[in-house]
């Protein structure tokens, strides 16, 4: 019998669900049955991998809780009567709507697996599964936001009580993370640590590398925070200041475009600065060809969060970028240093300016570490890797 796997997320599909796409892509392709229920259902223009989506039709796979009404009457049903009495002592409150969620899961309670993304989205996988109503393994996957904001074994020792005992597997992208969740008292045997793949065919140079004199630089990223852009553009102006000819492409959108424009304007830098917006994976893919240096400029925020892992580090790589950032977070686990890139201590945007220099005075050596950093990416973080792991969990 053909086994099915239902990934369960707060909203599908989202611009950053890059990943997520790639899992599901990957499952169908192994023969495995997939669905998808969220909370939220947005149009093909909400993904940044629409073409995949379309191709692959999981948009017509994606159902959500409103898909399936019942009525008060439904209680009738010894059934429902039995799990809805007992979500309710569960939860001790009364509500009807527990009733419309049975009704909307009872056709998965079976099912083969639960591949549940991002940490917040367990509801309410974890009551149905307390209350016996739900027989499918959970997996469950925190890609750095979720394990942050977790609730501690001290604050919240129920939840941490069911991760241990119901959930099959919790998975995370790098070591990093998973020192996180061993802090907030998730079992070190239930956790296992999958690194991201790419797709290192799609993110691959159609052309050979020809170094311009103007050394190209280039971030991508939500911006916000964390992603420390502002930290970028700081660096910059150190660099124009030692003569150096760079140009900095700065691509994602978010609430701190505007900062970072006024501060572009302020450093005097702006015409050495390039705004380039939302971009799709396949316009990131030929903006990349164009570039010298990835900068990681990820940083720890105001709650002390900081960058999980950093899959576009790979991407980079493997379009034979050099990457250099902060050591900060799991980025660090994503290159070798010395070799496809450097890590400098975080926020030290001396030590970091000084390693642009180097490259910029050598581009033998830009064009070196570029071609170690493919070879790196292509044998360490491959997608297949990552699938096959996935594969074993189900």
């Amino acid at each position: 019998m053909q086994k099915t796997i239902i990934y369960k997320l707060k909203e599908f599909p989202t611009p950053s669900e890059t990943f997520v796409v790639s899992n599901m892509v990957a499952a169908i392709d192994a023969g495995y049955e997939v669905e998808i229920v969220t909370d939220i259902r947005h149009p093909l223009s909400f993904s940044s991998q629409p073409e995949l989506t379309k191709k692959y039709k999981l948009l017509k796979r994606t159902n959500t809780l409103n898909d399936t009404l019942l009525n008060r009457w439904s209680l009738l049903d010894p059934f429902y009567l039995f799990y809805f009495l007992k979500f309710c002592i569960l939860k001790r409150k009364f509500d009807l709507s527990y009733l419309h969620i049975l009704g909307f899961y009872r056709k998965y309670r079976k099912n083969t697996v639960f591949h549940v993304h991002f940490g917040s989205s367990l509801p309410p996988l974890h009551y149905l599964k307390r209350i016996g109503f739900l027989k499918s393994k959970i997996v469950v996957t925190f890609h750095g936001y979720g394990a942050h904001f977790l609730a501690s074994k001290e604050t919240a020792p129920q939840l941490i009580k069911f991760y241990n005992e119901a959930i099959s597997r919790v998975t995370v992208n790098s070591n990093y993370l998973k020192q996180i969740l061993l802090k907030k008292g998730i079992r070190d045997d239930l956790i296992e640590v999958v690194p991201i793949g790419i797709d290192s065919g799609f993110f691959s140079r159609k052309s050979s590398k020809k170094p311009s004199e103007v050394l190209k630089l280039i971030t991508i990223g939500r911006c916000i925070p964390l992603k420390g852009q502002h930290l970028g553009l700081r660096l910059v102006e150190k660099l124009i200041s030692k003569g150096l000819s760079v140009q900095y492409t700065l691509v994602g959108e978010g609430p701190e475009v505007a900062r970072l424009k006024a501060l572009a304007t302020e450093l005097n830098i702006s015409e050495h600065i390039v705004f380039a917006g939302k971009k799709s994976q396949l316009e990131i893919a030929k903006l990349l060809e164009d570039q010298d240096v990835f900068l990681m400029t990820s940083t720890a925020d105001k709650d002390g969060r900081r960058e999980a892992f950093g899959l576009v580090s790979l991407e980079a790589q493997a379009m034979e970028l050099v990457v250099v950032g902060f050591n900060s977070g799991g980025f660090p686990e994503t290159l070798r240093d010395g070799v496809t890139g450097y890590v400098v201590p975080d926020g030290d945007l001396d030590a970091m300016a000084q390693k642009i220099e180097v490259l910029y005075n050598d581009r033998s050596l830009l064009l070196k570490m570029g071609a170690e950093g493919r070879k790196f990416v292509t044998e360490q973080f491959s997608k297949q890797n990552t699938t096959d792991k996935y594969l074993d969990l189900y």
